[in-house]
């Protein structure tokens, strides 16, 4: 297994490792704003209906965001794809400290969507091709340890940050004293102000991989002169040709996304208020349960991939998924800080044991041709949907509290486990519905 990863690494090119670079450093912000960025809204006197607004126009800015993103990238390139991303979600976060009011976090969150859709519509196709069809899945499986294993020290951060900045020294050193005009008088919102300043300054030198990156833009057939996108007839011939993908075996994979994707945002974005509003940890507490939680994903990740080939990749991706139900509906009812810590550590491990197994799976069940629709549809759906759970997700928990919360999450993991295993397990339990033999590499989110 080791030498696996080893030789995926090795095969790399230099594009592709100043990529998992950059990427690296990203992580070490990404983790630390996971862990105080609602505890930051929530500060702020945002409500829950508030935060679950803020957090829909951020991925419904990632979903809209996709399909341009993928034209952007196929003109531009990924190293100014890259770049553009990083500048647009930079001035996005840096717009929210400055004015940290609900409609400025509002309408820059749908432009840090939009960044974070840029990175998707690269990160695939980019991977994809620096290696060969026998490395692809265990390279996949080291870039998302890579992420997790970085992302260990921007829990950390994200924890320890919020309560150093709280302490007396710093709420009365020289820099903040020059910065006090920019932030708020709460002291507890000005700590949040400045880890959110940190945070985002680590983010900075994530930039000089990019730049050192060779320009590199995809192989594409010659296209006609701009002139065919007003021919009405044209446009008939692509949606006729991509009908039978949308509405196939894409569209049915899209739709068990979209479950997924729509019960991790409904109880995600508030599993830091859950543990340190309601259970009472403190911020550095949950840094060190978000770093733990982390480092068994990347784990699990590593080892997952290797696993599922004894059971069958789709078929092993099932078995972790469903196995992992009880805890997440379990979670809601522990009455105490430490069941609630095994609970969440346990199904996350869990459910990720799944995840490489079935990218690999889905890259192998698409003609390579169709990379592009396939990525932006489940993506898309993954995203839209994780939108309308977080919007829901305030609802949900001011009427039904943490059980029907974490409850109503389970059943829609549930249902996306069953479509899959009646669209693509019955019988022998290979593919029945996807061309075999074919290509297609999708980085599907972590599955949280």
């Amino acid at each position: 297994m080791l030498t696996s990863y080893l030789a995926a690494l090795r095969s790399l090119s230099r594009n592709a490792r100043l990529y998992l670079i950059s990427n690296a450093i990203q992580a070490v912000s990404a983790g630390a704003l996971a862990i105080f960025y609602t505890l930051f809204l929530s500060a702020l006197g945002f409500s829950k209906d508030a935060i679950g607004q803020t957090l829909f126009f951020g991925v419904l800015g990632a979903a809209l965001g996709i399909l341009p993103a993928g034209w952007f990238l196929d003109r531009a390139g990924w190293r100014a794809t890259l770049i553009w991303s990083n500048l647009m979600g930079g001035a996005a976060l840096l717009t929210q400290w400055l004015v940290p009011t609900l409609p400025v976090v509002s309408i820059t969150s749908v432009v840090v969507g939009a960044s974070v859709a840029m990175y998707l519509v690269v990160n695939g196709p980019l991977l994809t091709a620096t290696s060969t069809p026998s490395e692809r899945t265990a390279l996949f499986g080291v870039s998302t340890a890579l992420l997790f294993l970085v992302g260990v020290i921007g829990t950390l951060l994200g924890g320890v940050l919020p309560d150093w900045m709280a302490s007396s020294a710093v709420q009365h050193s020289p820099l903040v004293v020059v910065l006090s005009p920019l932030l708020r008088a709460d002291p507890h919102v000005r700590a949040y102000q400045l880890a959110l300043m940190l945070a985002g300054i680590a983010a900075v030198p994530s930039l000089i991989p990019i730049l050192m990156m060779r320009e590199v833009r995809a192989v594409r057939a010659p296209r006609p002169p701009l002139a065919w996108q007003w021919d009405v007839g044209a446009w008939r011939e692509r949606v006729a040709k991509a009908r039978p993908l949308v509405t196939g075996p894409i569209g049915r994979f899209a739709v068990a996304q979209g479950l997924l994707g729509m019960g991790a945002g409904l109880y995600y974005p508030f599993l830091n208020i859950f543990f340190v509003e309601h259970l009472h940890a403190t911020t550095t507490g949950y840094g060190f349960i978000t770093s733990g939680q982390t480092v068994l994903i990347a784990a699990t990740a590593l080892i997952g991939s290797i696993v599922a080939e004894r059971f069958g990749k789709l078929r092993f991706a099932m078995m972790a998924q469903a196995a992992s139900l009880p805890f997440l509906a379990a979670l809601g009812l522990a009455p105490v800080l430490a069941l609630a810590i095994g609970l969440l550590l346990t199904r996350s491990a869990v459910i990720n044991f799944g995840n490489a197994p079935l990218n690999a799976w889905y890259m192998e069940a698409v003609p390579a041709e169709h990379r592009g629709i396939a990525s932006s549809v489940a993506n898309g759906a993954w995203q839209g949907a994780w939108a309308l759970g977080a919007l829901a997700g305030g609802h949900v928990l001011d009427r039904l509290g943490y059980p029907g919360l974490f409850g109503v999450a389970a059943v829609l993991y549930a249902g996306s486990v069953s479509l899959m295993i009646w669209w693509f397990l019955r019988g022998n339990g290979k593919p029945r519905s996807i061309k075999d033999g074919l290509s297609l590499d999708l980085d599907l989110p972590a599955r949280v």
